[in-house]
């Protein structure tokens, strides 16, 4: 029964989070490179920190690390200039595009949490 339950509460969380993403354009919310950065570094971060936790709590720290490093990675092409080519009307959608690997490694550790 309890796997019944955690299976059904991944399935709500999902849900939830899929339907927002809908009613918002679900293409404003996928960016590969972001998502690669945070699939391919959790899986490294797994991998390298397999001894000391569980998987699944490796998989959770790693997606939010690579999330944060995404987020880093993406402020410092933005404040020098090379991503917005000096218009100030790409800063809303450079911005946008700086949190999905946050995004991402959040989604990842929420439902990894309950595993």
């Amino acid at each position: 029964m309890g796997y019944v339950r955690k299976v059904f509460g991944v399935f709500l969380m999902i849900g939830i989070i899929f339907f927002i993403l809908i009613t918002l354009e679900l293409k404003n919310f996928f960016h590969l490179d972001a998502l690669l950065l945070v699939l391919v570094g959790t899986f490294g971060y797994t991998i390298a920190n397999y001894h000391n936790k569980s998987i699944f709590k490796n998989i959770g720290d790693g997606a939010v690390y690579f999330g944060w490093l995404g987020v880093l990675i993406a402020g410092i092409t933005i404040a020098s200039n090379a991503f917005m080519d000096n218009k100030s009307e790409d800063l809303g959608p450079a911005i946008a595009m700086m949190l999905h690997p946050l995004f991402y490694g959040y989604v990842m550790r929420l439902i990894t949490k309950v595993l």
